[in-house]
């Protein structure tokens, strides 16, 4: 859908997710921005560490502030710009500022492509 909209020239802001493999086997997951930037999302965790984690992952919540709230905001600012947002889901929402990215973005776009779980995965954003 996002190669769609960018062979249209319909101007486009946000990100997805990316599954990362090494070897065959997943290893973790990369933010990928609608602009090309791009960064880690989770690593699978080696050990115990003071970071946010989902299940077996490490969620990087340092690279979902730069680039996915970032990207968030800058899309409140251009108008008539398709918000994508490929997911918010329990890695992204490990990081504090994001779901008030998401809302604030989701109020002030006309239009989204938006991958958002159903409430009875318990995720308060989406409630």
């Amino acid at each position: 859908a996002l190669a769609a909209l960018e062979a249209s020239a319909v101007p486009c802001a946000g990100f997805y997710t990316e599954e990362v493999r090494r070897e065959g086997e997943r290893c973790g997951f990369d933010i990928v921005c609608v602009d090309g930037r791009r960064g880690p999302l989770a690593r699978k965790a080696k050990g115990t560490t003071k970071r946010a984690r989902v299940g077996r992952y490490e969620v990087e919540t340092e690279s979902i502030e730069a680039l996915c709230v970032s990207t968030l905001s800058a899309a409140t600012r251009a108008p008539g710009t398709v918000l994508v947002v490929d997911e918010i889901g329990k890695m992204e929402l490990k990081c504090e500022g994001f779901a008030a990215a998401v809302d604030a973005a989701l109020e002030a776009v006309a239009l989204s492509l938006s991958t958002i779980p159903s409430k009875r995965r318990g995720l308060p954003a989406v409630e």
